[in-house]
């Protein structure tokens, strides 16, 4: 990888990345309730950003396997509020869905998003941050919140329009 970027920490799966987030919790004295779990579980466990109601949808349909009850959408919003606060989640502002990480609360990182399949890949690059800052000095202007969001098509996705692309010309 260039110098200054760094990727997300790499989780071999979503069960490693929920462990890790209760011995966070545990290290820090925060309460990591079981509706707070499940909402970080169901994040994990997604192989794209996931949307508040799709999270709400999925809660539901557990619940319903358990006992015949519904949750109510404030539940989700206060577990996605307190695990995004706490740095556990992150939200992507421009498709409105949220994704976890492992970086600091405070940590402004860069998100690349896939158009074709959803998928977003999280990265600190030390220097375009530098950048912006540098920049923002010169505007003496003062950000208050910063996230970067940059939309295009992974390589896998490139490679499956390039290659639907030369079928059609043929």
């Amino acid at each position: 990888m260039p110098r200054g970027i760094k990727a997300a920490p790499a989780f071999l799966d979503s069960t490693s990345f929920v462990k890790s987030v209760e011995r966070t919790c545990k290290t820090r004295k925060l309460r990591l309730t079981r509706v707070r779990a499940q909402v970080l579980r169901l994040i994990a466990n997604s192989d794209k950003p996931i949307k508040a109601y799709s999270l709400l949808e999925l809660m539901n349909l557990e619940a319903e396997l358990v006992v015949d009850v519904s949750i109510a959408p404030i539940t989700v919003y206060r577990a996605l509020n307190f695990l995004q606060s706490n740095g556990f989640i992150r939200k992507l502002v421009s498709i409105n869905a949220f994704v976890p990480s492992m970086y600091p609360v405070d940590q402004r990182l860069i998100y690349f998003l896939c158009l074709q399949c959803s998928s977003a890949t999280e990265i600190y690059n030390e220097e375009m941050l530098h950048t912006i800052d540098d920049q923002a000095k010169e505007l003496s202007f003062e950000p208050e919140t910063q996230s970067i969001e940059v939309r295009g098509n992974c390589d896998k996705c490139r490679l499956k329009l390039r290659k639907r692309h030369l079928g059609l010309r043929r």
